[in-house]
């Protein structure tokens, strides 16, 4: 499905929805597929792209997804948290299956499996680790939605719901979403995805919703073992948990979102959170965050092996409660924390609060492994050495040695990359600072540095330009201002009149220098 857009991008095509929502899916979840499994006969190692079992099953497809999982291991995971949880397995009483992802077959033979990805962490048969269908029957002939998106849209609700979602993606397989904005969330979540594998959601907005207490008005919310997906430059806007992984999710990189003004009636506002039993390999880089981030407790064992890297994290909350920047419970392990810059003057005092220790003295940059970290609940709590979070290179700001950076005393390998899925600035950042968050450079911290936060603030995209040769000719384009140029880098840049993008210029013997401004 594509819109149309002006000449900035803007998205002009437009549904409003009185009641539904918009689904992208083939076919319908079907939960009696979800039972059906075959036990691994050998460990299938992090990085495997084979699994191996006694015979497969003639429901194991080439070109379809399945559910790889294992039985809780209590080192890691619990879902006896505060409110308990369960993973789908679970509930089809299949055991605790917490440790999970989706996976896709491309082919088989007689006793194994050969898998598109690499697998993101290791599963045991110690554990009873196993291979399932996931929420349709491909035993009937059922297959996912392969390759569909949505592209130049404005979704806008104008009913309210407590139990509907806004936008859903469903046994997707490479589907995604690019410049689509949803306002007025009419129930649970704009967008919600479940079942999915490396689905990409790009340079979209969601913002505002009907209700914002318990459960009701999140962004972009993962369930249900989604798996290898890309959330990248989106603005996510006065919401009750911007960005939300649950029940399996695994492996999903969520790169250069704007995630400001959180707000709820009820419980947090995290700009990132990990809620639901369990969560596992997800990278956050490079997120403006003006709420927190916050792995609970609350379903189980929300997130284990998550990275939080170069993120600009304020830790602000819109009722100025409980404003840490960083806020990891019980039962949230092994997790790392680099290169961020994290807190506000003034709204942050103390520098770390780890379980058992008493809530008191100001509130801190860090609240680390309390039962519920809101309450500083001591009731059950991970000490630092059981939660095992690595917290390296971060700048906050109530550190006052090292210029702020706090390193970890047994790492020491200070040199932080640029990036850890890219591999170079990409072209949409156009002119904009790469990378856009630097520990070392924490005055240079504003939502405009990333292409959503400028899209938020300005309304379009940052001014962007490329050139390519073509023969005799340099091929210029550009997005956003006017194409200018001068005989010396510095200036002075003059206008070129009526160059419209892209554009032709022959090549010379003398230097020309060409900017968008």
């Amino acid at each position: 499905m594509r819109g149309t857009s002006d000449a900035l991008g803007r998205p002009l095509t437009k549904i409003v929805f009185s009641g539904g929502r918009l689904i992208l899916r083939a076919p319908a979840v079907s939960t009696a597929a979800i039972s059906v499994d075959v036990d691994l006969s050998a460990d299938a190692n992090k990085g495997a792209t084979n699994l191996s079992m006694s015979a497969v099953p003639s429901w194991v497809k080439a070109g379809e997804l399945f559910i790889l999982d294992e039985l809780d291991d209590p080192t890691l995971i619990s879902g006896v948290g505060q409110e308990s949880g369960q993973t789908y397995r679970e509930i089809e009483g299949n055991g605790p299956r917490g440790k999970a992802q989706l996976v896709k077959v491309t082919g088989k033979t007689a006793t194994t499996v050969s898998l598109e990805l690499p697998i993101n962490e290791s599963y045991r048969v110690s554990q009873t680790a196993q291979l399932s269908g996931s929420a349709y029957n491909t035993a009937s002939g059922q297959a996912s939605l392969k390759r569909a998106g949505i592209e130049n849209l404005q979704v806008e609700f104008t009913y309210t719901n407590g139990s509907s979602e806004g936008i859903k993606l469903e046994n997707c397989d490479s589907c995604w979403m690019r410049n689509v904005t949803s306002s007025n969330c009419p129930g649970t979540y704009h967008l919600w995805n479940v079942f999915s594998y490396r689905c990409e959601i790009r340079h979209c907005e969601f913002s505002y919703g009907m209700l914002y207490d318990g459960g009701h008005s999140y962004g972009i919310t993962l369930y249900h073992y989604t798996t290898a997906g890309l959330y990248e430059d989106n603005i996510i806007r006065h919401t009750h948990a911007g960005v939300t992984v649950n029940y399996g999710s695994s492996g999903n990189v969520f790169g250069y979102n704007y995630i400001a003004d959180g707000f709820s009636t009820s419980h947090q506002e995290p700009s990132i959170s990990a809620h639901g039993v369990s969560t596992w390999q997800c990278l956050f880089e490079g997120n403006y965050c003006y709420n927190k981030v916050l792995f609970d407790f609350t379903h189980g064992s929300g997130a284990t092996h998550h990275t939080l890297f170069r993120n600009r994290i304020l830790g602000l909350a819109s009722g100025g409660g409980d404003q840490v920047p960083i806020s990891i419970e019980r039962y949230n392990r092994e997790h790392n924390i680099v290169g961020n810059i994290l807190g506000v003057t003034g709204a942050q005092t103390a520098y770390a609060r780890q379980a058992p220790a008493v809530c008191s003295g100001g509130t801190p940059i860090y609240r680390l492994g309390y039962f519920n970290n809101s309450t500083c609940d001591t009731t059950n709590y991970d000490t630092q050495a059981i939660q095992g979070t690595l917290i390296h290179g971060n700048y906050d700001v109530v550190t006052i040695t090292n210029n702020g950076i706090v390193w970890d005393s047994a790492t020491p390998d200070h040199t932080l990359p640029n990036s850890y899925y890219l591999a170079s600035k990409p072209a949409w950042f156009g002119s904009l600072p790469w990378p856009p968050f630097r520990p070392s450079s924490p005055s240079l911290l504003a939502a405009t540095n990333i292409p959503a936060g400028y899209r938020a603030v300005f309304g379009n995209d940052p001014p962007f330009i490329t050139v390519a040769r073509s023969g005799s000719n340099a091929v210029i384009t550009w997005f956003g201002g006017a194409l200018q140029q001068s005989d010396q880098v510095t200036g002075p840049y003059t206008n070129i009149a009526g160059a419209t993008s892209p554009y032709t210029a022959p090549v010379i013997a003398t230097k020309k220098f060409f900017r968008a401004r």
